[in-house]
């Protein structure tokens, strides 16, 4: 036998004991995988279930739900029957059911609960996939799990729980090529938080583009078709909350916003003036390679925390070598994310603030 390992190597006649090590390979992983995973609960597990901890957030956006406790309390508030008129429908319809029956500290917590169990179904579509692998399935449950950022914006069972969770969703279905898979990310994400929805559509969109200048038409033009669809599909789930009620008034024009102090510096929302598209986007980019938290190599961790933002652009640009020297490329679900998010950022910036706020887009979609 040459010393190359063959094509084929995973075949018993090179290897009679591959299978053997194959289930060796897999146990070893999820040991590896299981003993991660033990110390994030622990590390999470008032996050997870203590129903006195709460994202800071649930005083603007949660606090409606009490009318539907057994206190009846806050019924006829004006203030809280506005703030409901916000709230994306499958969020509502989540609490709308879990608080009369839990009261809303324990909905808080299912409902992440909800979101995080996404994130570990995109994990198992990831690992049950011929293209990916248990490994691979792995690797994304751990990529989303890491990221303070994402963990953060799951915790309290807001609308933004289900940001992170459905980006992995449409990430575990673009690789494992299950088109209804990528479906329910961007349909989800309509009921659940629009902003990540049209983050979706955005990439789907360039997605479907690719390669379309080596390819025959006719196959272009069925990915726009399925497309197409999807965006139909998602406008029709978002139409209530777009429509909405009188409670809710109008959108904020940029003009208007400049005059209102809410929206500066010193405001509750700081949106104004808009970030430096370059910092803001570099920042969000290179945010989840600066080291944090404790090191096995004090020495490395000494190093590296001197200066955290020139050690994350290091280490981005040493991925850069993997294209470079041909051992992988970046895929084109990267670029089309990537590409996305950006036009959807000017975007929000140009027609402010028919899109939300613009912080979302590199937020969000620079460390997806």
């Amino acid at each position: 036998m040459s010393w190359r390992l063959p094509r084929n190597w995973k075949a018993s006649a090179y290897f009679p004991g591959s299978v053997q090590w194959q289930w060796l390979s897999w146990l070893c992983l999820l040991g590896v995988v299981g003993a991660y995973l033990a110390t994030w609960v622990n590390g999470n597990w008032p996050m997870l279930t203590d129903p006195q901890l709460q994202n800071d957030d649930a005083r603007t956006a949660l606090f409606p739900f009490h009318r539907y406790g057994a206190a009846d309390a806050l019924a006829d508030d004006p203030i809280a029957t506005e703030m409901l008129g916000f709230m994306p429908p499958g969020v509502f319809v989540l609490y709308r059911f879990l608080v009369p029956v839990v009261d809303i500290f324990v909905a808080a917590k299912i409902v992440q609960g909800v979101a995080l169990s996404i994130l570990l179904y995109a994990a198992w579509v990831l690992a049950r996939s011929r293209r990916a692998g248990l490994a691979g399935g792995c690797v994304l449950l751990f990529l989303f799990a890491h990221d303070w950022f994402a963990i953060n914006r799951v915790a309290g069972g807001l609308p933004r729980a289900f940001g992170f969770p459905l980006f992995a969703l449409w990430l575990s279905g673009v690789i494992a090529q299950k088109r209804k898979v990528r479906a329910a990310a961007p349909l989800l994400a309509a009921l659940t938080y629009p902003s990540v929805m049209l983050m979706i559509l955005a990439a789907e969109g360039l997605f479907a583009l690719r390669n379309s200048g080596r390819l025959p038409w006719s196959v272009v033009l069925r990915r726009l078709r399925r497309y197409a669809l999807v965006v139909v599909a998602c406008f029709v789930f978002v139409l209530p909350a777009t429509l909405g009620g009188e409670e809710r008034g109008r959108i904020h024009t940029l003009e208007e916003a400049r005059k209102e102090p809410a929206f500066g510096r010193k405001g509750r929302l700081w949106i104004l003036p808009f970030a430096d598209p370059v910092r803001a986007l570099g920042d969000a980019y290179v945010d989840a390679y600066r080291p944090r938290g404790s090191s096995p190599w004090p020495q490395l961790k000494t190093w590296a925390a001197q200066d955290k933002k020139m050690t994350a652009v290091t280490i981005a640009a040493i991925l850069l070598l993997i294209p470079f020297f041909a051992w992988g490329r970046i895929p084109s679900y990267a670029w089309s994310f990537a590409v996305g998010a950006v036009i959807l950022y000017w975007l929000s910036r140009t027609y402010a603030f028919r899109l939300y706020s613009p912080e979302r887009y590199y937020s969000f979609g620079m460390r997806m």
